[in-house]
């Protein structure tokens, strides 16, 4: 933080946090997963910026106030330092889990009503009649396997 003011960072990266929110504020449900990579880049930026910034700060803050010249400041300091860094590894591994999970259960749903869909056809034959085929084709059952 020589060369640069770690308020100016932190700015910066607010910035760039604001600029990706309204970036992603003309999403549709018709928006896919191309549509967020730009914004998604731009995020992962901004929150960097801020988070090192902050880092930053608080290791200044403690240097220049004399904050660590007990050795039990520095372990409180430490400490609450692993604290973070830890939440911030424990929030993106649970993103991917989670993101992981719905995929893995989302495909295991699609396959099964793809490979029983004949079945499913018959079975609403049998309680409908022929009246449920007039429905428009994306709505029949067997019409189209269940992808993503």
């Amino acid at each position: 933080m020589r060369r640069f003011d770690g308020h100016l960072i932190i700015a910066l990266g607010f910035s760039l946090v604001a600029i990706a929110c309204l970036m992603n504020a003309e999403l549709t449900s018709a928006s896919s997963g191309d549509n967020f990579w730009i914004s998604q880049l731009i995020m992962a930026a901004g929150l960097s910026f801020t988070f090192v910034s902050l880092v930053g700060l608080f290791i200044q803050q403690g240097a220049v106030t004399g904050a660590f010249s007990r050795l039990i400041d520095v372990l409180t300091y430490s400490a609450f330092m692993v604290r973070n860094f830890g939440g911030e590894i424990g929030t993106a591994f649970m993103q991917r889990l989670v993101a992981v999970h719905e995929q893995f259960h989302s495909n295991l749903i699609g396959l099964h009503v793809e490979t029983a869909a004949w079945l499913s056809g018959e079975g609403c034959d049998s309680l409908l009649g022929e009246g449920w085929r007039i429905l428009p084709v994306p709505m029949k059952l067997n019409s189209a396997p269940w992808h993503y």
